[in-house]
């Protein structure tokens, strides 16, 4: 059996891709933001500014990290509207399945459930 990928949706790709990237970039800059800060200021730019508190230090690093997160979701989402754009000029990504398979509709295996309990409630009903 065989599908073929045509459109991917670009609101949950721009989600996940922000969620996922501006948390393991916050994660990363918590475990090595130490370093980082002593990094800027051992640089003769930064010498003079006191970047080592922890309030402008923090903030920073969200501020990157949020940064980080958005770059990366507005990337995967061009990358998300150009495979959109080819896919319906040339078509979409083919993946074949072996074996049997059936395909279900939801909206017909949900009114089988719900016919399934409404004969439950006549049968203890009477």
């Amino acid at each position: 059996m065989k599908f073929e990928l045509k459109n991917i949706h670009l609101w949950p790709v721009f989600k996940i891709t922000f969620f996922v990237s501006t948390s393991i970039m916050l994660i990363i800059l918590l475990l090595f933001g130490n370093q980082y800060i002593s990094m800027l200021q051992s640089m003769s730019q930064f010498s003079n500014v006191d970047i080592g508190s922890i309030n402008v230090g923090f903030f920073s690093f969200i501020f990157i990290a949020i940064a980080f997160g958005l770059n990366l979701a507005i990337l995967g989402t061009v990358f998300c509207i150009l495979y959109n754009l080819f896919s319906q000029w040339f078509g979409g990504y083919v993946v074949e399945f072996e074996g049997d398979w059936e395909i279900i509709d939801e909206n017909e295996e949900n009114k089988k459930i719900e016919e399934s309990k409404d004969k439950e409630n006549d049968s203890e009903a009477k």
